[in-house]
């Protein structure tokens, strides 16, 4: 409504550049004390580049206005193009050093369009990997399976409240049941057979000829053991 007042763009014009572009060495000071501790920290590029614009578009409009056709002018606003994308990369968070690097090196010197273009494909890329589900190692997928295995049996046992066996394995409740453990596994180890509990292991079930170093996987075993003590 301010403007209402106004017929021509230029008296607009005129009276927007009054109110808002403050042309004095106190404002060029905390202008470029901002742009110094400016930092990409967790915003997004867009974010960053909108923060940037905030603080380099009123220095930019303390600049003197150029004549066309001006070779010398020409320079002198490449030479600020320039400025403005060396300012704006130097904010930017660690893991884009690459592309910060390869921006520096190039020749010619990219615009800041350019560099904006750049950093947005790469942003995409970085959210792209992080989202990206891992690669479990072999040995991760032993540990999930076992972890998957344990949680099948996370209701606790009615008479000991452990939850690593259920009620009716409890060797507290039932002491006859770990003589019959003892002694299979001490007959796993001397290499003879134990009488079956109603279901045999992997291990128990391994042929008796099997060579003394290999090494056969019981993923139903709690108790892992070996006759080689090496």
């Amino acid at each position: 409504m301010s403007l209402q007042p106004f017929v021509t763009a230029k008296e607009m014009c005129d009276y927007l550049k009054n109110m808002f572009v403050h042309i004095s060495g106190a404002h060029l000071h905390t202008l470029m004390q901002g742009l110094r501790g400016l930092q990409q920290d967790d915003m997004t590029i867009d974010d960053y580049y909108s923060a940037f614009d905030r603080l380099m578009g009123p220095v930019l409009s303390m600049v003197p206005s150029s004549t066309a056709g001006c070779d010398g002018c020409s320079k002198k606003n490449t030479f600020i193009e320039q400025f403005m994308m060396y300012q704006f990369v130097m904010g930017l968070r660690s893991e884009y050093e690459p592309v910060r690097a390869q921006l520096l090196n190039r020749s010619p010197t990219p615009s800041l369009s350019e560099v904006l273009s750049s950093l947005t494909a790469e942003e995409a890329r970085l959210c792209s990997l992080s989202s990206a589900p891992s690669v479990l190692a072999p040995q991760s997928v032993l540990v999930a399976a076992h972890r998957s295995r344990v949680s099948d049996t996370s209701t606790p046992c009615e008479h000991c409240k452990k939850t690593t066996h259920r009620s009716e394995h409890c060797f507290a409740k039932y002491p006859e049941k770990l003589a019959e453990f003892r002694a299979r596994r001490a007959a796993r180890g001397r290499g003879t057979s134990a009488p079956p509990r109603g279901s045999v292991s992997v291990a128990a079930a391994s042929p008796v000829h099997a060579p003394q170093s290999s090494w056969v996987l019981d993923s139903g075993a709690s108790f892992h053991v070996t006759s080689d003590k090496s």
